[in-house]
């Protein structure tokens, strides 16, 4: 079964890019990405941190849009999702 890591931020985002064998799995965030990305008082969500989710998850997306990676998505509860980057082979290589 392939490995799964959890990153937190675009440094380790990096990392799993640079080590990751195909079908190994990083989970980018949990929760409900599109509202995540925004400041909320409400639920304690400061701009700095929607800042710093929005960032890693637009990197997560010109990987996938550079061919490194696919994206998914796991429902784990009401609401909640496990955001997924999962690596693929690239035309002519074997990582």
């Amino acid at each position: 079964m392939p490995t799964e890591m959890t990153v937190n931020s675009i440094v380790q985002f990096g990392g799993f890019l640079a080590t990751a064998r195909v079908g190994e799995r990083a989970v980018y965030h949990t929760g409900f990405l599109l509202d995540d990305r925004v400041p909320d008082k409400k639920s304690g969500r400061d701009a700095v941190h929607a800042r710093a989710l929005d960032m890693l998850a637009d990197h997560v997306a010109l990987s996938a849009d550079a061919g490194l990676i696919t994206l998914t998505q796991r429902r784990c509860g009401e609401g909640q999702w496990d955001y997924l980057a999962i690596r693929i082979k690239r035309k002519g290589r074997n990582f």
